[in-house]
Formats: C-alpha cells, structure tokens, sequence
C-alpha cells in the first residue's frame, strides 16, 4: 500500500470515528425524549422506512462485493441511527393503555403521516394575508361567545395547511369580548392588504361558512354578513363609489360632550353634515350594521344618527 493509500484510509478511519460520534449525539439526543407523544409525531416514519432500504444495499455491496470494512461501517452506523428513529416515529416508547404490535404501530404512524404529506407543500402557498384572514375567522366564531366543535373544525382545516397549528389559533377567551364592530374591523384592515379579488370572495366563503358551521345564525352575524358582503362587493369592483354608503354620525350637546365622543372615535375631527357638526363615528356598506353600531352609541346617552351617502353623491339623512 502506498503512502497516499495509507493517508487516504486513515482519514476513512478518522471520518468513521468522527461518523460514530455524530450517531451518537443524534441518537442521545432523541432518546432522552424517546417516550414523548409530541417528539414521535415530529418524526417521519416513511423516510426512516425509506432510508433503512436504501442503505442496506449498499451496505450489503461493500460487505460482500467490494470487502471495504470501513464503508460498511459508516452505512451499519447509518443504519443503526435510521433503526431508532423508526421505532420512536412509530411510538415504540410511549405509553398506551392498550399494547400494539409492531406492525400496528407502524400502520397507525404512516397512516396519521399520509394526512400531513401536503403541508410542506401548502406552506409555500401561504398567502401573506393568511394570519389576516385566520383573525377575522376567529372572530366570527366568537361573535356568539361561543365556539362550536365545527367551527374549530373549519378553523383548523384553513389553518393546518398553512402550518400554523390549532394551539396557535385559539380564540379569545371569556375576558375578550368579540363583537361586530372587531370583525368588520378586522376586515377592512385584510383589504388593506390589497388581496386578490379572487381571494376576497373565497373569503367571504369562508366567513358565510363559520357563520353557518353551528347551523344558526344570530342577529350579530347576519349583520356581519350584510356588511362583510357589502365591503366585497365594493372591493371586488374597484372602490366605494358604486355604492352606498352609511356614516354613523355623533352630534355632541356640548363641549364636555365633545371631549368624551373624541375619545370613542378613532376621527376626532367635526364634520360638517346636515347643518350642524358632527364626529363621524364610522363609515359601513350595510345600514342595519350602521344603525346597531349607533345604538350602541346612543346607550351610552350619545345622540347618534345615520346618514346615507347614495353613489350619486347625495347625503340622507336617516335617523336612527
């Protein structure tokens, strides 16, 4: 053998011992946390399956055909690894009330993997919209402070392929009141985005379905309906000025008043309108969203009107 021979099998040597040590940190890693549900469902057991075919033909080459020991070695230390990845993918560890086979085990893996093969794929068509989109269906479903085993459904099913994960969608909790105001808020900030019209009225889909997944509809989400399909169709057409529009209007008594109704409205400006002044408290494509949105201005002792301001231009007013 000669001498380049004799430093080329040496490093062979040293890269087969470096090889073992990197198996050997894979493998403890994993195997302090062998028993975990969450650490064996982070595992693909078709590519382990995969790898432990591939690699032993070639392990079987070098051993049988070639007589190269050291390759071997790094394919059975290849090998090795790929055999306890498998057996933690399938939950080999974990505790279960019922035993299962091996093979039943493995079955139950793969089929519980088959449903999440797309997800990688799904994530690179993640539109930018999509936490938008996720708020405003989260939303909706809270609008009757409740939320139903199919609404958390179809939560999931929008969500999941996105890779974002149920616990990360959850909706609100009991001290987080969600009303019609913060769905069509948080609607108009998703069309601020300047989505696809296209992916407008896929949304807008997806909103009648949560509305209709407990199969009743409240008085609030028929009124998110009336305005949300308002907003679509305004936006699908280019603009709001094809359509009518309602303006909820406070008209302060006095300049207490005033300072106390600036603080309700995001538009602290008077506005001249019908002959007086008047803070505009909000602008929506659905009168009876206007006209809930101002009665709950006049609970709080505010007198509060709507107007309406017709594609033509021209200013109604309407009352309450």
């Amino acid at each position: 053998m000669s001498t380049f021979d004799q430093i080329i099998t040496s490093a062979a040597i040293l890269g087969l011992a470096v090889s073992a040590v990197i198996s050997y940190l894979k493998v403890n890693k994993l195997w302090a946390r062998r028993h975990i549900k969450e650490v064996t469902e982070s595992i693909s057991v078709a590519a382990a399956l995969l790898s432990l075919l591939t690699t032993v033909p070639f392990l079987l080459k070098f051993i049988v055909v070639d007589k190269d020991y050291v390759a071997a070695g790094k394919f059975i230390l290849s090998l090795a690894v790929f055999v306890v990845f498998f057996l933690v993918g399938i939950g080999f560890w974990v505790r279960r009330e019922q035993r299962l086979g091996l093979w039943r085990m493995m079955r139950r893996a793969l089929a519980t993997e088959r449903g999440e093969l797309t997800y990688l794929l799904h994530s690179f068509a993640r539109p930018r919209e999509a936490p938008a989109i996720l708020k405003i269906l989260q939303l909706v479903s809270m609008v009757d402070n409740e939320l139903d085993d199919r609404e958390k459904e179809l939560l999931e099913s929008v969500a999941l392929p996105w890779g974002i994960l149920p616990d990360d969608i959850q909706a609100p909790g009991s001290d987080q009141q969600t009303d019609i105001s913060s769905v069509q808020s948080a609607f108009r900030d998703y069309l601020a985005l300047k989505p696809s019209a296209g992916q407008v009225e896929k949304v807008f889909d997806l909103v009648k379905f949560m509305v209709h997944a407990d199969r009743r509809v409240s008085e609030e989400e028929g009124l998110i309906l009336d305005e949300v399909g308002g907003a679509v169709r305004a936006y699908v057409v280019g603009g709001d000025s094809d359509h009518d529009v309602y303006e909820v209007l406070l008209v302060p008594q006095s300049d207490d008043q005033l300072g106390i109704m600036k603080a309700e409205v995001i538009d602290a400006t008077l506005h001249e309108r019908a002959g007086g002044r008047a803070l505009v408290a909000g602008s929506y494509f659905s009168e009876s969203f206007a006209r809930a949105i101002c009665l709950r201005y006049r609970r709080k002792r505010f007198f509060c009107t709507v107007e309406r301001l017709t594609a033509e231009g021209e200013r109604i007013l309407l009352g309450g």
